[in-house]
C-alpha cells in the first residue's frame, strides 16, 4: 500500500542521512550503529501497525459482506448473524497474531545484526590497540637484543612509548572529533 511505501521511503532516507555521518571515535561509531538499528526497528513497527489496521478494516468489510449475503438468502436471525461475524473476526485476529509474531522475529533479527555490527566495531578497535602494543613490545625485544642501553631503561622507554601512543590516539581522536563537530556547527 501507499502508506507502507511511505514508511519504507522514510526509513531509506533516514538511513541515507546516517551514511553521510563520518563517525571517528568508537563511541560515535557505536552510536551510529545503534541509530541505524533503531531506524530499522521503527520502520518495522510502523509497517506492522499499518498492516494491522488493514487487517481490521478488511475483517469488518468481510463481516458486513457476510451479513448482507446471509440476509439476501433470507437469514435474519440475529444470533446466527453475530456468530458468523465473530468467526470472521476470530480469523482476522489469527492473522493479526501471526503478523505480530513475524514482526517480533524480524525485530529480533535486526537487533541481533545491530549488536553483531557493534561487536565487530569494538573488536576491531581492540585489535588495533593490541597491534600497537604488540609493536611496542617488539621494540622492547629489539632493545634487549641490541643491548644498546640497559635492559630496564629499554623496557621503561618501550612501556612509556606504548602508553603515550595509546593516550595520544584517544586524545587526538577526541580533539579531531571536537574540531570537526565545531566546524560543522554541532556539538561533539
Amino acid at each position: 500500500s501507499a502508506a507502507v511505501a511511505t514508511v519504507e521511503q522514510r526509513k531509506n532516507l533516514q538511513l541515507a542521512q546516517l551514511e553521510s555521518v563520518n563517525a571517528r571515535t568508537l563511541q560515535d561509531k557505536v552510536a551510529l550503529e545503534n541509530a541505524k538499528t533503531a531506524i530499522e526497528v521503527q520502520a518495522m513497527k510502523d509497517r506492522t501497525k499499518i498492516e494491522l489496521e488493514g487487517i481490521d478494516a478488511r475483517t469488518e468489510r468481510q463481516v458486513d459482506e457476510a451479513r448482507k449475503a446471509a440476509m439476501a438468502q433470507g437469514i435474519f436471525y440475529e444470533p446466527y448473524l453475530d456468530q458468523i461475524g465473530n468467526k470472521i473476526r476470530e480469523l482476522g485476529q489469527h492473522e493479526k497474531d501471526s503478523l505480530q509474531k513475524s514482526t517480533t522475529s524480524e525485530i529480533d533479527v535486526a537487533q541481533i545484526n545491530g549488536a553483531m555490527s557493534t561487536r565487530k566495531l569494538v573488536t576491531d578497535q581492540y585489535q588495533s590497540i593490541f597491534q600497537s602494543l604488540k609493536q611496542q613490545a617488539g621494540g622492547v625485544f629489539d632493545a634487549l637484543v641490541t643491548k644498546s642501553q640497559s635492559v630496564w631503561s629499554a623496557i621503561g622507554n618501550s612501556l612509556k612509548t606504548a602508553l603515550l601512543t595509546a593516550i595520544k590516539d584517544v586524545v587526538t581522536s577526541r580533539v579531531a572529533a571536537s574540531r570537526v563537530a565545531t566546524s560543522a556547527g554541532s556539538r561533539p
